[in-house]
């Protein structure tokens, strides 16, 4: 038992240890009474710093380098796992938690986006900031349909260029794409993005058109939406024979549009064509009639 005086403090500082030693203390209350329980003991290390925090790796060509350290005589591509503690002329800190690297391997590329195309995904991203020691030779792109669970190599041949156009995908189909680096030395984690291909949709068929008293009705079949979804329909008409054309707006899922207002006995064309978020779809043949 350490003799302290008496005090109602809830620190004490004891002195007159042998460094390097381990040292258990507990406290017990003590008031009119008595002395109470004991607490369970903790036990010290006289001496010892603490362990080192913060510990990181960076990886080069047959080196990985901590913040404070240069690790020599490493295998490329092989995962090293690291510690650190701190020593001084008491005693030697416990171990940090470990963290491990893989020497010679490149950091991913970053920035990546897509792009939608017509049955195709246009891809870019900047260039990996480190190369592990060697130079990038190529870049891997794959292309999955289920969310990730299987992946289809794109093959786009050698190149360390820092863009890619991904081609024989599925318009309206969700798309996951990815992309590694690869060097001489080993190949990085993988980057993804996604992205839906889609183009414009297709001319609307199956056309046809009906006279009425001062009226058109042309009617027609939905067209393929071209992966995106309608947004809206422009019914056309001409009354010049093609030359000039007006526009009236109908919504995404309409399939047959009425003009009225029209001279009797004048022969007018109609046409439709149909949008999406990528854009305005090809027009529709044109039918005439004259009205009656």
């Amino acid at each position: 038992m350490l003799d302290d005086g008496v005090s109602t403090d809830t620190t004490v500082t004891l002195h007159g240890f042998d460094n390097g030693r381990t040292m258990g203390y507990r406290v017990a209350a003590v008031n009119d009474l008595g002395t109470g329980t004991p607490s369970e003991p903790v036990y010290v290390l006289i001496g010892t710093p603490n362990a080192p925090t913060d510990v990181a790796v960076a990886s080069d060509d047959g080196v990985a380098a901590t913040t404070g350290a240069t690790v020599t005589g490493l295998a490329n591509g092989t995962t090293a796992t690291f510690r650190v503690a701190t020593v001084t002329a008491v005693g030697t800190s416990p171990w940090s938690t470990t963290t491990s690297g893989v020497p010679g391997r490149p950091s991913t590329v970053t920035d990546l986006v897509a792009t939608s195309g017509n049955a195709e995904a246009t891809l870019a991203w900047t260039a990996t900031a480190a190369d592990g020691g060697s130079p990038v030779t190529d870049h891997l792109v794959e292309h999955s349909s289920d969310a990730g669970d299987t992946w289809t190599r794109f093959e786009d041949g050698v190149d360390a260029a820092t863009g890619a156009t991904v081609t024989g995908l599925a318009n309206g189909t969700a798309y996951r794409l990815r992309v590694a680096v690869v060097t001489a030395l080993g190949t990085s984690e993988w980057v993804e993005v996604e992205v839906v291909p889609a183009t414009v949709p297709d001319a609307p068929a199956s056309l046809s058109i009906m006279a009425g008293e001062g009226r058109l009705t042309l009617s027609w079949q939905t067209p393929s939406n071209g992966g995106s979804a309608i947004t809206i329909v422009h019914v056309e008409l001409t009354g010049d024979g093609g030359t000039t054309w007006r526009s009236f707006e109908a919504g995404a899922g309409t399939t047959s549009a009425t003009i009225t207002g029209l001279v009797s006995g004048q022969e007018y064309g109609m046409r439709v064509r149909v949008a999406n978020a990528v854009g305005t779809g090809e027009a529709s043949a044109a039918l005439s009639a004259v009205v009656t």
